[in-house]
């Protein structure tokens, strides 16, 4: 086991809400189970019936007896935190549903950030998908692959954040045409039924409408690879 991943996992854990502090109990009886034992941490596994402020005392107090570094930021945290669920997803320890739930709770910790938006869109796309059928913004979102497109979403974030991908290559697409990582630009087109006129985004690089844009799972994926192998 590795204390300093289970430590930023429940320290993200403690900075969303809702947070329950029967978590730093847990945290203590891992530490004890996988051989990492102090005075204070082992009180803290005793402490299932008390207070959360008996319990954040004893756990600061391991923490220090320890000597476990903590020294992240709160957005850090946040990410240790996800990747860990995701990591217990693939386990089979959490659902698609506590993935979701847990997105929600990064959305209300973050104050909507835009870091954030792919979050907000799944989560609309989730719930309209169960009530209505359909979709508005995650094309390839579908009743029978809507636990694995959730799974994957949240692991292509993380990818995303791991590799530090700004705004700017966010809002580009991939061509599957002539393969340049562009942003898309609006082409007008006609056709014989009404609305004769119409615009339909293509390659800002050769014109092609065989584009996958970075909001798609495809077009993440993609351009990611792209990243990933001239880095």
């Amino acid at each position: 086991m590795d204390i300093q991943k289970e430590t930023y996992k429940v320290l993200g854990q403690r900075i969303l809400s809702p947070f329950n502090s029967i978590e730093l109990v847990n945290w203590s009886v891992k530490l004890l189970e996988n051989g990492y034992e102090s005075e204070s941490s082992i009180i803290l596994a005793g402490l299932d019936k008390d207070s959360t402020e008996e319990r954040e005392k004893y756990f600061w107090k391991s923490i220090v007896e320890l000597n476990i570094e903590t020294a992240k930021t709160d957005s850090e945290l946040v990410e240790y935190y996800l990747e860990n669920i995701s990591e217990e997803s693939d386990k089979g320890i959490k659902t698609a549903t506590d993935l979701i739930s847990a997105m929600r709770n990064v959305l209300l910790w973050s104050g909507y950030d835009s870091k954030y938006y792919q979050f907000i869109a799944l989560d609309e796309d989730v719930d309209y998908l169960e009530n209505y059928g359909g979709v508005i913004y995650n094309t390839g979102l579908r009743l029978e692959n809507k636990d694995q497109f959730i799974k994957d979403e949240l692991k292509l974030f993380l990818e995303i954040e791991r590799l530090k991908i700004d705004d700017a290559t966010r809002e580009k697409s991939i061509c599957n045409f002539c393969g340049e990582i562009t942003k898309p630009k609006l082409k007008n087109k006609y056709q014989l039924k009404r609305p004769c006129k119409y615009q339909t985004y293509v390659c800002g690089n050769c014109g092609s409408e065989k584009i996958e844009h970075f909001s798609t799972q495809n077009g993440k994926r993609k351009i990611i690879e792209r990243i990933k192998n001239h880095t």
